[in-house]
């Protein structure tokens, strides 16, 4: 189609610029669609206007590694392990201390200056968030004193029984929106399996659960942390982690 506007296109000016009849200049370049000289415009305001119109219309491209060496480098909300954006998945076997694992790395982002475990200090510090349906209060209670989290820090803990990922992300979101901090850090979810009804081995299923937390992570541009159970029993420690 650009090809053609472009043929058709110069071929006009050609013949404006040979003939002596204005009129039939005028008529002539009328002929031409709107909607073609404006596209063919756009299209040749650029020095390779071909080879811009193949890249629009084909997605697939390649990179060397010279372009590569160009991309922005990682970033983290604690080096090297807990990048500052997308989903991270804290699994083992139940009662091993997976929360407790979560509740350290929260103590350390909510408090200025904090290390995480005394050794690494994180890139940012700010709000987290804790949306739990695995543990009772007064064990959450027992944990949280335990590594000194005061009443004044940026820390909210939400236990609503039956929430789903999918059906819910938005008000997770816009409940987040109404506290004081407003743009969190870190959300972590205790435990994964308690947040969905899908069918964990189905690719296709886990998915869906996946983008949900995936755009929670873009919308409020934070780290989410997912807490989920592996078999008793497996073959291997491959086949451990369920789903």
């Amino acid at each position: 189609l650009l090809r053609r506007i472009k043929s058709q296109t110069e071929q006009v000016k050609a013949e404006q610029r040979s003939t002596v009849n204005p009129e039939w200049d005028n008529s002539k370049w009328r002929k031409i669609k709107a909607s073609d000289a404006e596209a063919y415009n756009e299209i040749t305001d650029t020095e390779d206007s071909e080879d811009e119109a193949q890249e629009l219309a084909n997605p697939v491209k390649f990179k060397n590694f010279g372009e590569l060496q160009k991309t922005p480098k990682q970033k983290y909300l604690i080096e090297p392990f807990l990048p500052a954006k997308g989903v991270v998945l804290i699994s083992a076997l139940p009662g091993v201390g997976k929360t407790r694992i979560a509740l350290s790395i929260t103590a350390a982002l909510i408090k200025e200056g904090s290390l995480l475990w005394h050794k690494y200090q994180p890139e940012k510090y700010g709000p987290v968030y804790l949306i739990d349906q695995e543990n009772p209060h007064s064990y959450l209670m027992e944990l949280l004193t335990g590594y000194v989290v005061k009443a004044t820090d940026p820390f909210y803990i939400s236990h609503f029984d039956g929430l789903n990922i999918i059906k819910n992300c938005a008000n997770i979101r816009d409940a987040i929106f109404l506290t004081p901090e407003k743009m969190p850090v870190a959300i972590i979810f205790d435990s994964l399996t308690r947040l969905h009804t899908v069918e964990e081995n189905s690719a296709s299923e886990i998915k869906i659960v996946m983008e949900s937390f995936r755009k929670l992570s873009n919308d409020l541009d934070c780290l989410v942390i997912l807490i989920h159970h592996d078999r008793k029993s497996a073959g291997s420690n491959l086949e451990r982690a369920r789903g």
